[in-house]
């Protein structure tokens, strides 16, 4: 299914897959991939993604940055 998201854009994938949006019951914690160029990972609370974040920080874009930075700040 990520497969066919990430080629979407591409030309290569099913566009019905566009809009598919993985939610845990448990933690709450929402992954949505709108293409091959990322992802918005969204929780109701910090803390729920905090391991994200700490494991993959390197990754947010440098215009998001400083905003998602203060998030998790001490």
């Amino acid at each position: 299914m990520l497969r066919g998201i990430a080629g979407s854009e591409l030309g290569g994938g099913d566009r019905d897959v566009w809009e598919s949006y993985f939610v845990s019951r448990e933690s709450g914690v929402v992954f949505h991939m709108y293409d091959d160029r990322g992802l918005d990972i969204l929780a109701p609370n910090a803390a729920a993604i905090e391991p994200i974040y700490e494991r993959f920080g390197d990754w947010i874009l440098d215009y998001d940055r400083e905003r998602i930075d203060a998030t998790f700040a001490s």
